[in-house]
């Protein structure tokens, strides 16, 4: 089949609205019922519409691994195509199976491909799909760590959240985001995940039988942002809630229930209306696909950020001035907590994640970076700080000590547009409250006792939770964003 790239036919930066639009209401054919390609075709719609809020359509050296980025690309669906270019494109979605076939993924089902390890080391751990961009860890005795970058295959595992209401139904998103990013402690020592603030979030949702949630507690959630900040005496800290980036939903993939059965999905715009398609679309896009619906079904749902951070300006820390540590790995984290990752990068590799000429699409043991000598984080210079953050977050993270308890949700609703691609970016503007910072607890508490008098007022101290003391590691849950 000659190329249909739509990079191509449209250019990378020329009619850009027009190829957004293309990704979002074109999806992929089908080979008809017997054929029950629905597992290939949700995925591949997935990345289409996700594709749609990229910054740069460039096209990436993942593409050489994974014949699923290069087939999510091309023109599909065009109501002008003609019978002999359908049989084009059957044909290479033919080829594509063929193709997946050969590297072990026969199954067909979206759950299969979705988690497997082909999508985890060429996509998930991309910079817009990778959730973490780095560990702190603080000893017993001794100065506060960062951990260097994952494993593209790790990174991809972690970034997963594990969102299980089955045995109780009172669970709540913001609750488990929010945990992923609070301390914890293992083998003497804490740890904390910071996040690289990416495009999209990925999250697997496992709805309660009777009680699942309704759509408008799934349709939004913040992620903490941490930061190192210097304060008035110059001394430099890490700053766990710097702000909050808000993410809303973008797709809903509902998981079949039997091998026979088949993978249903919806996508969203921004402003949470469902993308309508035109009338005859592939049965696989489904109205009947709704989060709400009992049952106890399985689904996994994508978030899109309203204003992420470019890429080249997410801050990245001094080499050699916070050297990776040995990670823990005596003790295991459950699926649906933050696990302690495992450094497997150079020391000195950028905190952002691996660059894409350091692809290894072979799953192979990871390499822990032994521990070398520590230096304190109040060794780094302030400048060394602030010159590589780039400029200001956007105006989308949101501030508590400015917006009060509302979130920004301001935006378009059509895909393409500048202000909700990456690259679109407003001043913070004005002072910010300082937010929770990190430093050894005296005496270190069990996990979930309070750790100090509750807080006398404040909006940051509202958001730690009222058992919190604000000099001490917090141990305790933070409170939902979102009722």
């Amino acid at each position: 089949m000659r190329d249909q790239d739509l990079r191509i036919i449209f250019g990378r930066r020329a009619l850009r609205q027009e190829m957004a639009l293309r990704l979002c209401y074109e999806p992929p054919l089908t080979l008809g019922p017997s054929a029950n390609t629905s597992g290939l075709d949700c995925l591949v719609y997935l990345i289409r519409h996700c594709n749609a809020y990229l910054e740069d359509y460039a096209r990436i050296r993942e593409e050489e691994a994974n014949p699923i980025l290069v087939y999510a690309w091309q023109a599909m669906g065009n109501i002008d195509m003609s019978a002999e270019e359908q049989e084009q494109y059957l044909a290479a979605k033919l080829d594509l199976l063929e193709q997946l076939a050969d590297q072990g993924l026969t199954a067909k089902t979206f759950e299969s491909y979705f988690l497997s390890e082909l999508m985890n080391v060429t996509l998930w751990s991309s910079v817009q799909w990778n959730l973490y961009r780095c560990e702190f860890t603080l000893p017993e005795e001794g100065d506060l760590l960062c951990s260097d970058s994952l494993g593209r295959s790790e990174a991809a595992a972690t970034s997963l959240i594990h969102f299980d209401c089955r045995r109780d139904p009172s669970t709540e998103l913001q609750a488990t985001i929010s945990q992923r990013f609070k301390p914890r402690k293992i083998n003497g020592q804490w740890s904390v995940l910071i996040t690289n603030g990416p495009n999209f979030v990925r999250v697997h949702y496992f709805a309660h039988e009777q009680q699942p949630w309704p759509m408008s507690e799934l349709n939004t959630f913040e992620v903490p942002i941490g930061d190192t900040i210097t304060d008035e005496d110059g001394q430099h800290h890490l700053e766990m809630e710097a702000g909050r980036l808000q993410y809303v939903l973008n797709t809903v993939v509902r998981v079949r229930d039997t091998p026979q059965g088949h993978d249903c999905m919806r996508t969203y715009e921004p402003n949470g209306r469902p993308v309508l398609l035109p009338i005859g679309s592939p049965s696989y896009v489904s109205d009947d696909c709704d989060v709400s619906d009992r049952g106890g079904h399985e689904y996994f749902l994508v978030y899109l950020a309203l204003a992420p951070n470019p890429a080249e300006t997410r801050p990245t820390l001094p080499r050699n001035r916070l050297p990776s540590v040995q990670a823990p790995s005596s003790q295991s984290a459950p699926m649906d907590q933050p696990v302690a990752p495992v450094a497997t990068q150079k020391v000195g590799a950028p905190i952002e994640g691996v660059r894409l000429g350091d692809i290894d699409a072979s799953p192979g043991p990871s390499r822990p970076v032994t521990q070398t000598a520590t230096a304190g984080l109040d060794e780094i210079p302030a400048s060394s700080i602030h010159d590589q953050r780039g400029s200001s977050r956007s105006s989308q993270v949101v501030d508590r000590s400015t917006t009060g308890d509302k979130a920004v949700t301001s935006g378009p609703s059509q895909p393409g547009s500048q202000r909700h691609n990456p690259g679109h970016r407003a001043g913070r503007g004005g002072g910010r409250k300082r937010g929770k910072r990190w430093a050894r607890p005296q005496p270190d508490p069990p996990i979930g006792a309070p750790t100090g008098p509750s807080a006398s007022s404040g909006r940051v101290h509202e958001q730690r939770g009222n058992n919190e003391d604000p000099n001490h590691m917090p141990v305790t849950g933070l409170r939902p964003c979102f009722k």
